[in-house]
């Protein structure tokens, strides 16, 4: 569903995208992980068309990208920013209609069919009781869940998520990758970044690890998710222990204090 080759791109002379490479299938739940300043958030805005790539491919559902208008890109690709400070006082249920635009089929605007796949896109995320709020009087958590419905509502074959639970507790971080993983299950294709490596290990099927620009690792969580290779992005500050049947990520000092299993 979303194919990078070779992807380049610089700001001036300095280089940002070096050398990208990656796919992600269909129905697949990809977690993007790497420390700050590694280029996360340059490849989102390269494979989303805000920023134009300075060599490489990028290819969704087959077609490359540069050859797809704005309303093409929209009906193939829905994206969930980080942060999100709304102008006007819409409420929550017309924001989640916004992403029914792609979709609209009259100049009359609106139809059932369009509200009934923004109700359902609000059932999804519990936000029924906040659904006649204005969007701008939200905490920030909740606005991030609001957008999180509008992508939904959008109805595309592939998601962007950049940061989805950073501005979210504990509890509903859990409840948006348990969201994730069966809107994947589904078939939609979902790119999560993430700075959390327990919830890319718990949730992901594949995890792409980028650091100094590049790609590190990519694949199974089991399989990147591992010590050498946080050690190589963290240095040396994360241990990964298997605690009954859950794979943990912690701090070494409190792993050898618990004197866990290594694996």
């Amino acid at each position: 569903m979303l194919h990078v080759k070779d992807l380049q791109f610089q700001y001036g002379m300095q280089p940002v995208l070096k050398d990208i490479s990656f796919q992600v299938g269909q129905g697949q739940l990809c977690g993007l992980f790497g420390p700050n300043g590694c280029g996360k958030t340059t490849l989102f805005k390269c494979c989303l068309k805000f920023l134009k790539n300075q060599g490489g491919q990028i290819r969704v559902d087959g077609q490359d990208i540069k050859d797809l208008r704005i309303e093409e890109m929209a009906k193939l690709v829905a994206y969930v920013p980080q942060e999100h400070k709304p102008p006007f006082p819409y409420l929550v249920k017309d924001v989640v209609l916004m992403g029914r635009t792609p979709r609209l089929r009259s100049l009359f605007g609106t139809n059932k069919e369009d509200r009934q796949k923004a109700l359902g896109a609000l059932k999804l995320l519990g936000l029924q009781e906040i659904a006649d709020k204005p969007y701008n009087q939200l905490s920030g958590g909740q606005r991030q869940l609001v957008l999180i419905a509008r992508a939904v509502a959008q109805e595309t074959p592939l998601m962007f998520l950049d940061e989805p639970t950073s501005a979210l507790d504990f509890s509903n971080q859990i409840r948006i990758w348990r969201i994730m993983k069966q809107i994947a299950e589904s078939g939609v294709t979902i790119l999560a970044c993430s700075h959390d490596p327990n919830h890319v290990s718990w949730y992901c099927d594949r995890v792409v690890v980028m650091n100094h620009n590049h790609i590190l690792r990519e694949g199974p969580p089991q399989e990147v998710i591992t010590e050498p290779v946080l050690d190589e992005i963290y240095r040396n500050v994360c241990a990964v222990r298997n605690l009954d049947e859950a794979r943990m990520v912690l701090p070494k000092e409190v792993a050898h204090g618990n004197g866990e299993r290594k694996k």
